[in-house]
């Protein structure tokens, strides 16, 4: 499974996800692709998406700690990795 949280994502990316993801909220995309075709379309949007687009990637695996998040932003990370484990940095609020 992965889930996608999106802001500011081009017109064009936005109609590929389409072919894959249902969009459930606006920005917020659920899929059931294999792990495979999975990273295979996080990487093109990771490609295709502009500087300025704030992306949030989280897709089930089958090693520890089971998921893997991926982000990209212009604003830092809300993410810390402690122990391999992503965790949401709360200290900086």
């Amino acid at each position: 499974m992965v889930v996608l949280i999106s802001k500011n994502i081009p017109d064009a990316v936005r109609g590929k996800l389409k072919l894959w993801f249902i969009e459930i909220h606006p920005g917020i995309f659920v899929s059931s692709v294999k792990d495979f075709c999975a990273e295979k379309i996080i990487d093109y949007i990771w490609t295709y998406c502009t500087s300025d687009s704030e992306l949030i990637a989280i897709r089930d695996t089958n090693k520890p700690p089971f998921y893997k998040v991926r982000e990209k932003s212009l604003k830092p990370s809300p993410f810390i990795d402690f122990c391999g484990l992503k965790l949401i940095n709360k200290s900086n609020d």
